[in-house]
């Protein structure tokens, strides 16, 4: 991935570190090794996918039970040979370009669970404060990226219409997806002595710190994507 696009998605600078299921970790540029275990888990979870529903619409073909089933075994064999180049690209949201509107604030605050615009929380509050507009933008773009925000919504909240660009498949995967998220984040993290499925707990508990991780894990790493 390019600087130029990193910079598009909305990465950050980075973070000192994130708490996991109790476990302190630390937020760190992933190796070329682990980028690539990451392209592998996107393409591996793209074909699973689209063999599922291949299989699914099968059973609506004329035929036999032994040319159906023959039928699939040849989908496998070619699905088999992707590669990360094989899939589409896809639309992103320009991180950079997003409007941060009270109404906007206001949306982020309930959608995400998070605390921001000064409100004041009681002690004990566990939810995550994002004040930073830069962040909250990113946080904006994310939620187009994966559909929770839809465009014509954005324009409501905001009196404009969100810009946005076409990117490789695996870059709008790791930052606009959920299962993207909790793959770049868990390659971060493993070594912290977290699992996968810690991983998507949190995600399921608090969102809104795993997105943002995610895209500081993807800044942190650029230098990593372009050296190979």
């Amino acid at each position: 991935m390019s600087d130029d696009t990193a910079r598009a998605l909305g990465a950050g600078d980075g973070g000192d570190g994130i708490t996991i299921g109790g476990i302190s970790c630390t937020l760190r540029p992933l190796t070329a090794k682990e980028l690539a275990e990451v392209t592998r888990d996107c393409v591996k979870q793209q074909q699973q996918a689209y063999l599922e529903t291949f299989g699914a619409s099968l059973k609506l073909v004329p035929g036999t039970d032994e040319s159906r089933a023959e039928l699939m075994r040849s989908e496998i064999r070619d699905v088999a040979k992707w590669q990360a180049a094989d899939l589409e690209p896809r639309k992103a949201y320009d991180a950079t370009r997003i409007k941060i509107t009270d109404d906007l604030r206001a949306w982020l605050s309930e959608t995400h669970n998070i605390v921001t615009n000064g409100q004041v929380v009681p002690d004990g509050d566990t939810r995550t404060r994002i004040d930073d507009p830069e962040r909250l933008a990113r946080m904006a773009a994310a939620s187009l990226d994966m559909g929770q925000l839809k465009p014509t919504a954005y324009k409501v909240l905001t009196g404009e219409s969100p810009a946005s660009l076409m990117i490789d498949f695996v870059s709008w995967w790791i930052t606009g997806s959920l299962d993207g998220q909790i793959s770049l984040c868990w390659h971060c993290f493993k070594h912290n002595g977290v699992s996968r499925d810690d991983v998507a707990a949190e995600m399921g508990m608090n969102p809104a710190k795993l997105i943002q991780a995610a895209r500081d894990i993807e800044h942190l790493s650029v230098p990593s994507v372009e050296n190979g």
